[in-house]
């Protein structure tokens, strides 16, 4: 086995992280290249890896063509109003969970970590219905909820975990 301090394995780790970031950040720079070729060059053949040209027109199209700042400021509105209230709730049970000793504590606990388990496609038959028979299918409201419901979970188990290691004497 080689020892992790030699020389060797120092340049095996070093060649293997230096591959995985280029991987990684790989797609992160084909997007903003791609993004700044003009619309032209996006499908040349054979592929340029860095424009002749740089042009940022795309952006302008983006805007002027489709209503983009609508869908941002819909992303905004759902994202912060789901990430309020989910932590919110999170907050609450997670503190009741960390600082009360009651019988059922390790049961909630293991159906929040169950909930994590299950693939969320498998809820969509129920919560598309469910959204219908609310009157909140397509509706930013309904969407809210989706998320909330979903993020509660994970949420209560992390926040649950920071609150416990938090002395008493700071509340």
């Amino acid at each position: 086995m080689i020892d992790k301090t030699s020389l060797p394995a120092k340049i095996i780790r070093v060649l293997a992280l230096s591959l995985w970031l280029i991987v990684t950040i790989f797609p992160l720079y084909w997007i903003t290249v791609t993004s700044l070729k003009t619309p032209g060059a996006i499908y040349t053949r054979p592929i340029e890896y860095w424009p002749q040209a740089f042009s940022i027109d795309n952006y302008f199209s983006l805007f002027q063509r489709a209503n983009f700042e609508t869908y941002i400021l819909n992303s905004l509105i759902v994202s912060t109003a789901a990430a309020t209230f989910a932590t919110l709730a999170a907050l609450f049970a997670a503190y009741v969970l960390a600082r009360f000793h009651f019988r059922s504590k390790g049961v909630i606990l293991m159906a929040f970590l169950v909930t994590q388990m299950i693939p969320a496609f498998i809820a969509l038959g129920p919560l598309f219905l469910m959204m219908s028979a609310l009157g909140l299918r397509d509706t930013k409201t309904g969407l809210i909820l989706v998320y909330i419901a979903i993020c509660i979970p994970f949420s209560t188990v992390m926040l649950r975990g920071f609150l416990a290691n938090v002395t008493e004497a700071l509340e």
